[in-house]
């Protein structure tokens, strides 16, 4: 489970390392068809507040080295190049989000049509005096 903790209104970018546990070291992600990250209040289809998809210009599959943002606790032991899913959430979908610990997931499809649910966990949202909601 990873959880994590955000502002509200504030940009946050979410690093996701893949491991491929039959080879017991980094997934490349070559062969993803799809990554799929929601945000919902609870663990269910009808609760989902923001979807982003690999469609989507907020995801991207990078080296941990290609991570732009200060906030790396999700990725912080991995080496330079060892993968990762990132997703980027602009600061007017985390204003949206109320303050409170909601739930996240990421699912990877690759193109063999296998999906993996990789990561899921609470997303806490915690308040701001500069972006109140």
């Amino acid at each position: 489970m990873t959880d994590i903790v955000t502002i509200q209104g504030d940009t946050r970018i979410v690093a996701i390392p893949i491991f491929d546990v039959d080879t017991q070291s980094f997934a490349t992600l070559n062969d993803v068809a799809n990554v799929e990250y929601v945000v919902a209040t609870e663990p269910s289809p009808d609760a989902v507040l923001q979807r982003y998809e690999l469609s989507d210009s907020n995801i991207q599959i990078l080296e941990r080295q290609d991570i732009d943002t200060v906030q790396l606790d999700e990725v912080e032991n991995l080496s330079a190049t060892d993968t990762v899913i990132e997703v980027r959430i602009p600061p007017e979908d985390a204003q949206a989000f109320a303050a409170e610990t909601l739930w996240h997931e990421c699912q990877v499809t690759d193109i063999a049509g296998d999906v993996t649910t990789v990561m899921r966990g609470d997303f806490q949202v915690q308040p701001s005096a500069t972006n109140p909601s």
